[in-house]
């Protein structure tokens, strides 16, 4: 896949990114959004988790696998009750705006 036309297609649409799948309890959703990578412009492929109510000890988390390519799997989980759009909105201001975004997890927040 391409991010640049993958981006020209979400312009054309008038979309952030591409819902490609939601559980309907709303505790997670499957989507694409383009983004910064590594100093290059990659497409995400999002699995977004809602893990309130879950473990006390469980911190908000970005996953990234490592991979070759411009289509990189992330997995994020948020301590939020449920995913509908204003979340993942925001989950992916969050993400384009990390600097230093590499293969790895990333553990943030406390509960």
């Amino acid at each position: 896949m391409d991010p640049v036309r993958f981006q020209h297609y979400l312009d054309a649409v008038g979309e952030d990114f591409l819902l490609l799948s939601q559980h309907a309890n709303q505790r997670s959703a499957h989507f694409r959004f383009t983004g910064p990578c590594q100093g290059q412009t990659v497409i995400w492929d999002c699995n977004l988790l809602a893990l309130k109510p879950a473990d006390e000890n469980q911190h908000d988390f970005i996953e990234i696998n490592e991979q070759p390519g411009l289509l990189i799997p992330l997995r994020v989980g948020l301590n939020i009750a449920r995913i509908d759009f204003p979340a993942i909105r925001k989950m992916i201001i969050m993400i384009r705006q990390y600097k230093r975004l590499g293969p790895g997890r990333l553990e943030f927040g406390g509960r």
